[in-house]
């Protein structure tokens, strides 16, 4: 998913690099079958995620410094890390969940 932003060192001007960059960095360990989804195509559950989702950052963005945003992300990342199971990749055999 980031293969051409990653090609590019990251230098194209991308919209929330920092969490696409901790994104990127987080699922590193895992194999994940990305699928495209076009957005805001009239799907009624689509675009109210879409509202939902940009409420609540707009509420975060709002309430927090960057300072604080980027320790809570920090944190989260070590709490996933600590997440069983969580540490390697599946045998190729193993079947993805």
């Amino acid at each position: 998913m980031f293969r051409g932003w990653k090609a590019r060192a990251w230098k194209k001007k991308i919209k929330n690099k920092d969490l696409w960059q901790a994104l990127d960095a987080a699922t590193g360990k895992h194999r994940i079958a990305w699928q495209w989804v076009r957005g805001h195509t009239g799907v009624s559950e689509n675009e109210r995620c879409d509202i939902l989702a940009s409420e609540a950052a707009k509420r975060i963005e709002e309430s927090h410094t960057p300072a604080q945003r980027a320790f809570a992300l920090d944190e989260f990342l070590k709490a996933c890390a600590q997440v069983p199971g969580q540490g390697e990749l599946p045998q190729n055999d193993a079947p993805l969940i």
